[in-house]
Parts: structure tokens; sequence; C-alpha cells
């Protein structure tokens, strides 16, 4: 079963420039770290989430360690500039997937995805492989059901993949199983190719 966890509090530090200039504040001075998965809280805010997971890759015979990728990306964000508009970014953890369910991992970061934009979040999610790109876009095609939905792809590869099961090469091709199913749409560009 896919477990939550809040983001650690040591990965958002930084150097302190406030006393230099009040407005001089870094990212990790800005970002709301939330201890519970609350949305329904934290309306009109961007929610940032981490899905830490390597089966995707390693199901497409790729490196692991995309797993560990949320935490490192909140680490090297954390000292960075803060601008207007950081303030808004509420981060709501990580969706942790266990080996070997993939899919059970996805249907958990596409209910997560759902449930922010239901509740009037935006969603920034920090992967893991690219198996994340179906959770979130299906959480995102649920969310906004009666719409329809653009989906930009910035990579060297389409990922619409043919396979028995979901990889990290197939998360385009999952979502436009999931719009046919739907009787919907299938808006899709890959930029990079």
């Amino acid at each position: 079963m896919t477990q939550w966890y809040p983001a650690s509090p040591a990965l958002w530090q930084g150097r302190d420039d406030s006393i230099e200039a009040p407005d001089a504040r870094r990212l990790f001075q800005t970002v709301t770290r939330s201890e519970t998965f609350s949305p329904e809280n934290w309306q009109q805010k961007i929610a940032l989430m981490g899905f830490a997971c390597d089966e995707g890759v390693k199901r497409n015979a790729g490196r692991p360690g995309a797993a560990g990728a949320p935490d490192a990306l909140r680490k090297a964000l954390a000292n960075m500039a803060s601008h207007q508009g950081h303030e808004r970014l509420v981060d709501l953890g990580n969706w942790v997937a266990p080996t070997p369910d993939l899919e059970g991992a996805q249907q958990a970061l596409r209910d997560a995805v759902s449930r922010c934009l239901r509740a009037g979040m935006r969603t920034l999610v920090l992967g893991g492989g690219h198996e994340t790109a179906f959770g979130h876009g299906a959480g995102v095609l649920d969310a906004f059901a009666q719409e329809s939905v653009g989906i930009i792809n910035l990579d060297a590869h389409l990922d619409l993949r043919q396979t028995d099961r979901a990889t990290s090469g197939t998360p385009f091709r999952q979502l436009a199983q999931l719009c046919d199913a739907q009787s919907r749409a299938f808006h899709y560009a890959c930029f990079g190719v």
C-alpha cells in the first residue's frame, strides 16, 4: 500500500539574509510545510508533493534512484531566492511507492492530485521517474472531468510505449487510454523529441 509522509523539516533550511534586507527571503522561509495531507485547509495555494518511486524506471530497465528525487529537489530548492508568489507553496509531503505496486502508487497520486484540485489548489509534483506523469495527469483529468485538458510533455521521448504493464515509458499511453475509456479527446504535445 502506498504511504504518505510529511516532508522532513530538515530539507527546508538555508541561509537567512533578512538582516540585510527584510524582503531578501529564500524558499525555505516562504514554503509552508504541512504535517497532514489536508488540501481542504489550503485553498488557493499550490500543493508541492513528492512521488518517491523507482518501480517504473526498474520496469523500463533503467537505473534506480528516482525515488530519492523529491527530497533531493526540496533540499536544492530550499536555499534559492524566493519571489512573489512563492508564499503560496505548501509542501504536502511525499507519496512513497512500495515495490512492486506501481499501479497502486499511481492511483494514490491520482487521488491526491484530484483532491487538491477539487479543494481549490494547484499542483506541482516532484518525481520519481516519468511514471509520475500518469498519476498527476489522471488526477487532473478526474478533477476537470467536464473540461478540455491539454497535456504538455517536455522530454526527448514520447513515452507512449506499448507494454503489458505500466513503466516510466508508458505514462502518456496510459493517459491516452484513460481518455479513450472516458470518451474524451487526448490533447497531447511533446516538445524535445
